[in-house]
């Protein structure tokens, strides 16, 4: 087994907390990052690729590397909040009615 490390960032250079890293292929082998985008899995993947998924980011597929931390930046998903707020409001008008 090998163990992976790293962090996860935004592209605003703000560490994402609660980011799920999982090894690709491995349903089973996942871990969510903690309150400094930090990550630590544990895999037997050779070569590792790991997907990183984050609410409102483009999710991530990348190999990394075994031997040293590796770290990711995600890219925030144009208007996610603006169509996050018309689904909600839509949402909210669907249950009124």
């Amino acid at each position: 087994m090998k163990t992976l490390t790293g962090t996860v960032f935004s592209d605003m250079g703000e560490p994402l907390a609660g980011a799920t890293v999982s090894v690709v292929g491995d349903k089973n082998n996942s871990i969510t990052t903690n309150s400094v985008g930090g990550y630590v899995l544990r895999t037997s993947s050779t070569p590792p690729v790991l997907r990183i998924t984050y609410a409102g980011y483009k999710d991530l597929e990348q190999t990394v590397s075994t031997t040293q931390p590796t770290s990711f930046t995600l890219e925030a998903v144009a208007n996610y909040k603006r169509d996050l707020k018309k689904r909600s409001k839509a949402a909210e008008k669907a249950y009124r009615n």
